[in-house]
């Protein structure tokens, strides 16, 4: 099931340009640390993303089905370039445990080259 579809993102700069970014984070949750490292190790080996980070421990609190839900989860951040977005989207709706997970992308306007050279040659299918 598609919930939204991420329109083109474009920055305005100060000076009146737009720029458009190639780059997303993505941040989802998960119930368990376990379930976080194989979603992780699936979009890695299926090069869609160059990193993820784990973060545990974290406290949410959301409205679910009429009453307040409390309780921790884990925080997911996924590093990627935008072109991957959908095929991303569809892997946590196959493989995440929830019925409607949580999946917000972020742009990245800038970072460093390197880095971002990196996050280009480690999402490339023709790479490796």
């Amino acid at each position: 099931m598609r919930i939204h579809t991420v329109p083109n993102i474009v920055h305005k700069l100060k000076n009146g340009d737009f720029v458009k970014s190639d780059y997303q984070l993505l941040l989802t949750t998960c119930s368990n640390p376990e379930i976080a490292e194989s979603l992780a190790s699936l979009l890695l080996e299926k090069r869609l993303v160059s990193c993820v980070n784990i973060l545990p421990n974290v406290k949410t609190i959301y409205e679910c089905k009429g009453k307040i839900a409390n309780k921790y989860e884990v925080l997911v951040f996924i590093k990627t370039r935008k072109e991957h977005y959908t095929a991303i989207e569809q892997t946590i709706l196959q493989q995440h445990p929830h019925d409607v997970p949580e999946l917000i992308a972020l742009c990245i306007q800038t970072g460093l080259p390197s880095y971002l050279a990196w996050l280009d040659e480690s999402t490339n299918p023709n790479k490796h």
